[in-house]
């Protein structure tokens, strides 16, 4: 039985087929004809289109839970043996 691939990779795949990559990363500087990853990664562009996240909920920012400088809760190294993750 094969099973239905998910929505999510029918876009891309419909992407790709139209000529389209997407690339995640955190864009550390932008240029006439490429950005720069925060990793180093330089990816050149002929139209660049550039889609941001959403901040955090209040939900989360009123948790006295670790967060990013951006207010996103982040997950504590295995050592922390006091906050249990599944």
């Amino acid at each position: 039985m094969v099973s239905k691939p998910s929505s999510l990779s029918l876009r891309h795949s419909m992407f790709y087929q139209s000529g389209v990559r997407l690339k995640r990363g955190v864009v550390k500087e932008v240029h006439s004809k490429e950005i720069i990853l925060s990793d180093g990664t330089k990816v050149p562009y002929g139209l660049l289109v550039w889609s941001t996240g959403v901040g955090p909920s209040k939900f989360v920012k009123t948790l006295n839970l670790p967060k990013s400088p951006g207010g996103r809760y982040v997950q504590p190294k295995k050592e922390n043996k006091n906050i249990v993750t599944h």
